[in-house]
């Protein structure tokens, strides 16, 4: 029956990602110009059809020249089951009658009581049946699929007892009073599958969650309930930011961290918060949080709550759980006669512990929270795992550049814009795609090169360096968006960021003999969601993309900017939060020679991994009528870059800024741009070690002025610059 229909339809075309069992064609019962009839693949072939703009299914088969029986397998019996959910319309699942009949007989299904077990022909039927019994429903929420077809209802009765909830859900034979099978979909699947670029705020039941969404957030919950949240696919918020809004009781914490815990073990892992509301009571959510506060406007609780969840520490990415299976397989240990301790990693991360015949103890992480020792793990257990150093074997260390750049690591290059950030990466992609020795004579690996540049442009900057450096420019390629298909499997393109873990790896996967990854800048690359001022936010990003970079040998640079403020560290003066440096394995300054403007330095600062380096020195020349391209000196420079900052700033007797001054100076750069909520500043300043006494010395230096904005219940104070003058501390650089 299945292709007895699409036959019919000339312009049916198959659903991206159901392997051919959703099709979409427009209907025929109607005039329709944008294709709104679905046909999904049924239990034994049966055709299922169903008009999202109402079309009954009698009126759709009748359009096709065909009866409501040829939907049917054809039973040995000579009977037809009719069990699809067919002329779904609206929010309720409602539908049109239907049931078991004979060809040509009457029905076996209809109206009255059924026992339990009972199968209904339509979700029509099933609800009937629960209101007989309970009475009508005081509310309705409907769940879908990725095809956007019902496949089960909650229904909620509100009565001076409190609540009661029963579910209705679609089988393969029909529609059922019970749950939905497993793994169940989340609550307003089809938005979170079409609005792939907004944050996912999960909330512990659906009236919660419609309450978030009644001010325009995307909204989810999973069904059945606080302690079916395992039960759940969600798959679908892999790698995304995700807010979690918990119940203000146990219940609701333990949801709350089994959802987190799930959605952190997911390749790649979701960003995820978890939000405490404040000034609620025990047992109320969002809802009552809302619901308190009619009066303000929609727009201001939707702001002060997104004010909330950036000013929450984003949870620990697990990062052995999110290892591949293949890596994870490489990476585990067997357990062996004598019960050596072994590490198992499955995908959800949740330790247990056994032990083996000899009496040692054993980790392995079985799927979600299932506990080896019988009982369940609930959200705040948590079980060491444990390897011995001895059974640890050694490797040594690789390299792209001896010394200064890792293979399998992160190096960081910092420096001012327009010092030749941007040659010095097209200098080093052109040696490593000819295999050339490098400046200093050590050997270079020769491979592939992946650039992810934001600031210069392929056509008339990045290819002509390239080639004036002397690149294989075949073997240098270009990663700058991502293609992804909407629900209706159009494809489209977004600009790729390192949230997008999956296609990295993908691109690093196609060039086997890929050696340097250049991110250029970082700031540029991290997603509009995470906060470059945030230790969370940011080693959330970075340990992941070291992971990859370990499994496939890979040396990522990444290239940052360097702040205006002064202080007598180097590695300090790297824009954004100090997680960027701590990440990296060895950190590289490039900066001008104070006595030779035009003479650049490259010189060590954090070197975690190998002996401190000699800088090195280049200038960038070109020939009449040529492209400009690096020269590079043959002498080593005696000078580290703590060095360059203390003759930079003309402090040779080593004295160094004061703490008063730092904080000065990185005020003044963090409020440049306009006003900044004072809760963030405060944050900012906590990442990197500024004390909230000196950050109030330096608003006094500044006359930084405090400004409320919004009214009673919803303000929000914001800190920022005067309008007149500044004059800077004494030494500082502007």
């Amino acid at each position: 029956p299945f292709e007895w229909v699409l036959s019919k339809l000339q312009d049916a075309k198959p659903v991206a990602g159901t392997s051919q069992k959703a099709w979409k064609a427009r209907c025929p019962a109607h005039a329709d110009t944008n294709p709104s009839l679905s046909i999904t693949l049924g239990d034994g072939g049966r055709a299922l059809i169903h008009c999202h703009a109402g079309c009954a299914p009698e009126s759709i088969v009748e359009a096709l020249g065909l009866t409501m029986a040829d939907l049917m397998p054809q039973r040995a019996e000579g009977r037809r089951l009719d069990t699809a959910p067919h002329g779904w319309a609206g929010t309720s699942g409602r539908t049109e009658p239907g049931g078991l009949h004979e060809d040509n007989g009457p029905r076996a299904t209809g109206p009255g009581p059924r026992g339990p077990g009972a199968i209904y022909a339509t979700s029509d039927e099933a609800l009937a049946e629960l209101e007989r019994r309970m009475g009508p429903a005081s509310r309705t929420w409907t769940y879908h699929d990725d095809s956007e077809d019902p496949v089960g209802l909650i229904l909620r009765w509100d009565r001076e007892g409190g609540k009661e909830i029963r579910p209705v859900s679609r089988t393969r034979e029909g529609w059922v009073l019970g749950g939905m099978p497993t793994p169940r979909p989340l609550y307003r699947l089809v938005e979170l599958l079409k609005r792939t670029d907004e944050r996912v705020y999960v909330a512990e039941g659906e009236k919660a969650a419609d309450a978030a969404g009644s001010l325009g957030l995307l909204a989810t919950t999973s069904p059945h309930g606080a302690h079916s949240a395992a039960k759940a696919d969600w798959r679908p918020l892999a790698g995304r930011d995700v807010a979690i809004l918990p119940d203000n009781d146990d219940p609701g914490r333990r949801y709350a961290d089994e959802v987190a815990r799930i959605l952190l073990g997911l390749q790649p892992p979701a960003t995820v918060r978890i939000v405490a509301l404040p000034e609620i009571q025990a047992g109320e959510d969002i809802y009552d949080w809302l619901e308190r506060r009619d009066a303000v406007e929609p727009a201001a609780l939707r702001e002060r709550l997104e004010t909330l969840v950036d000013a929450t520490a984003v949870r620990s990415v697990p990062v052995r759980a999110y290892l591949p299976e293949e890596a994870t397989q490489r990476n585990q240990e067997k357990i062996t006669p004598c019960g050596v301790t072994t590490n198992e990693i499955p995908p959800c991360g949740v330790t247990t512990n056994e032990i083996t015949p000899c009496g040692v103890t054993t980790n392995k992480i079985p799927p979600c929270g299932v506990s080896t020792n019988g009982s369940r793990a609930t959200g705040h257990d948590s079980c060491p795992v444990l390897t011995c150093v001895a059974d640890v074997e050694e490797t040594a260390i690789r390299w792209l550049w001896p010394g200064r750049v890792p293979l399998g690591r992160i190096t960081m290059l910092v420096g001012r814009p327009g010092e030749g950030k941007s040659f010095l990466t097209t200098d080093m992609a052109a040696h490593v795609t000819r295999g050339r020795c490098w400046p200093d004579g050590t050997a270079c690996p020769e491979g592939s090169v992946l650039l992810i540049s934001a600031e210069d442009d392929p056509a008339d900057t990045i290819r002509p360096r390239l080639r004036a450096h002397g690149a294989d420019l075949t073997r240098v390629h270009l990663l700058s968006t991502v293609r992804r298909t909407d629900a209706d499997g159009r494809p489209y393109e977004t600009m790729f960021t390192l949230a997008d873990l999956e296609a990295l790896e993908s691109a690093m996967a196609a060039r086997p003999d890929c050696r340097l990854v250049v991110i250029d800048p970082i700031g540029s690359f991290l997603g509009g969601d995470t906060d470059a001022h945030r230790d969370n936010d940011v080693r959330s990003i970075l340990v992941p993309v070291t992971m990859l970079a370990e499994r496939h040998d890979v040396a990522v640079l990444v290239v940052a900017h360097r702040r205006k403020s002064f202080g007598p560290s180097a590695d300090d003066l790297a824009l954004g939060s100090r997680a960027f440096t701590a990440v990296a394995r060895a950190v590289w300054h490039l900066t001008r020679d104070p006595e030779n403007k035009a003479r650049r330095l490259l010189l060590t600062g954090k070197s975690n991994i190998a002996p401190e380096q000699a800088g090195l020195a280049f200038t960038i020349v070109a020939e009449p009528g040529g492209l400009p391209s690096i020269r590079w000196e043959s002498g080593a420079v005696d000078m580290t870059a703590d060095d360059a900052i203390r003759r930079e700033n003309g402090d040779a007797d080593d004295r160094g800024a004061t703490a008063v001054e730092q904080a000065v100076a990185w005020l003044r750069d963090t409020l440049a741009e306009g006003a900044l909520p004072s809760a963030d500043v405060l944050a900012r300043a906590r990442a990197q070690g500024i004390r909230q006494r000196t950050l109030e010395r330096a608003k006094e230096q500044l006359g930084v002025r405090s400004r409320r904005t919004g009214g009673q219940g919803n303000a929000l104070w914001h800190y920022e610059l005067p309008g007149l003058f500044v004059p800077m501390p004494e030494g500082a650089t502007p």
